[in-house]
Order: C-alpha cells, then structure tokens, then sequence
C-alpha cells in the first residue's frame, strides 16, 4: 500500500502546553503486558499553571487525573467539569477532552493512564462511563494506590505485573464504590442482573419480576438513576462490550454478535451502527466518521 493511501488505525493527537519541567513520570509498555485484562502502563506526577492545558483528540488510552492540590477545568463531552482537590477526572478512551487549570491558578497532580483487553467493558459495567469527575470516598486510598503503582512501574519488574493490574483494581475499584452511594440498591441489583445477561436475550419484563416490580417502576428506577430506560441501558452495555471485542479481540463479527446477545449478525450490525455511527468492520478496521 503506497504512502498515499495508507490508513492510519488509530488516528490520535495530543497537544500539551507547559512551562519548565516539573513533573516526573514512569511508563513500561511490554507486549505481554498488552494482553491483560487491564493494564496501568503509566503514571505521572505533575503541576499545571495557568497558560498550560493539555488537549487529546480520539484518546487512546483511558486516563484517570487525581488532584492532589488546586484544582482543574476539563473539557469533554460537550460540557465544561470542575475538579477540585481529592476529585479524580476521566479522561474516556476514544474521545477528546481539555484541561487547564480552575480558578485556583494551579493543580498538583497524578495522572494514570490504563489499557487493556477489557477495560472499556469494565469501565462500563463499573459504571463509570457516564462520569468526567468523581469524588472518591477514600482519596488517602486513591493516593496511596496510584504512587504504589508508580513504585512498581519504575522497577519494570516482572514479578510485579501481578501487582499492578491488581492496584489497578483496586483503583477502579474504589471509583465505583464512590459513585454507587448516589445509586438506589434496586437500580443496582437490576443493572447487575443485565450485566450477567449480556450474552444473553433477557426480556425487560423478566428483569421487572425478578425485581418484583412493575415494568413502569423498573423504567422510572433507571431514568432516576441513569437517564435511559432499562431496554437503553441494556443495549448501551451490549454494544461497549462489543466495541471492546471488536477492537482488542480477534473474534469474527457473528461471535461477537453471540457474545452480546445477538443470534443475527445483521440485528448486531444496524445496532452497532446507531451506537457508534459506523459498521462493525468499520470501527475494527479504526475509521472514523469523517471517512464515510
């Protein structure tokens, strides 16, 4: 393929402003490594001042920014977030965000950035899609964990992998405890039973009975919780799980199809597309939308 035409898969940039060097940061990239789970292969300590942002567009990574002093303004979304000291900011793998300093003139802080073979499935069924910033309950922990992650990533040991996807963990871990105390118990034990149902076709009804609700309190205990409806939250989990599958798998397109509770292809394929504006073998493939 000549220069010309080449494509390239993941097209992705990144725009950092700043002053003298003040930061300091340890990153270890090993194949192996690649194929887990999840995977922290980077973390950083560092200070912003006013002047300095940081711009990604079509992220690669996902990137967690835990304030440690000051505070910070991050873009995404379309919609401006404010984190303060102890928050941690969520950089969303795919999309493209900006932060600078808040009104404080400064943030202090840890940044960790993850991959991984299912860390978009489990960033969703954690429940932290929906969220940019986040009030941790325990921050000491959230401190304690990122710097005992850039410990074992300064040593490249590799007797220490096994410790660092599990503080990875516990990381993410702790995020989402945080955020299920704004959550209804019902809402969760509901969302859980169509997470275990992924690969499979469970009717709205069913989930509504095992809840012993009517279907019209399941749809108003989701709209409270989530904004969608059970059947919107169920198709959104089915279809980040199989964005996940499509782009760190090798899995062809109908057993993924099976694998997120659809027997036909053809049902995934059109349902896949509304999700993400383009075709299962487009977005494997690493298109965007401005190539149609």
């Amino acid at each position: 393929m000549s220069p010309q035409t080449k494509k390239i898969l993941f097209p992705f940039t990144w725009e950092y402003r700043k002053g003298d060097k003040r930061g300091i940061a340890y990153e270890w990239h090993d194949p192996v490594c690649e194929l887990l789970p999840i995977w922290p292969n980077y973390i950083g300590r560092f200070l912003i001042r006013d002047g300095e942002y940081s711009i990604h567009s079509n992220y690669y990574n996902y990137a967690f920014e835990y304030i440690l002093e000051g505070n910070l303004k991050l873009f995404q979304r379309d919609r401006e977030f404010f984190a303060e000291t102890g928050d941690v900011c969520i950089l969303h793998r795919g999309e493209s965000s900006r932060f600078e300093p808040g009104d404080a003139g400064f943030a202090r802080k840890l940044c960790v950035c993850m991959r991984g073979q299912l860390m978009t499935q489990l960033v969703a069924s954690l429940g932290l899609a929906e969220y940019s910033v986040i009030r941790p309950d325990n921050p000491q922990l959230i401190e304690e964990t990122l710097l005992l992650i850039g410990r074992l990533l300064s040593r490249k040991n590799r007797e220490d992998i096994a410790s660092i996807v599990g503080s990875g963990m516990k990381f993410l871990s702790a995020l989402a405890l945080s955020i299920q105390k704004n959550k209804d118990y019902p809402f969760i034990q509901a969302a859980n039973i169509l997470q275990y149902n992924i690969p499979n076709q469970v009717s709205i009804q069913n989930v509504a009975q095992k809840m012993n609700l009517s279907t019209s309190s399941l749809e108003r205990l989701f709209r409270r919780n989530c904004g969608m409806t059970p059947k919107e939250y169920s198709i959104d989990l089915k279809m980040k799980t199989a964005a996940a599958l499509l782009k760190n798998s090798s899995l062809n397109i109908k057993e993924i199809s099976r694998q997120v509770g659809y027997p036909n292809p053809v049902k995934f394929s059109m349902e896949f597309k509304k999700f993400s504006g383009l075709s299962p073998l487009d977005f494997r493939k690493g298109k965007s939308l401005n190539d149609e």
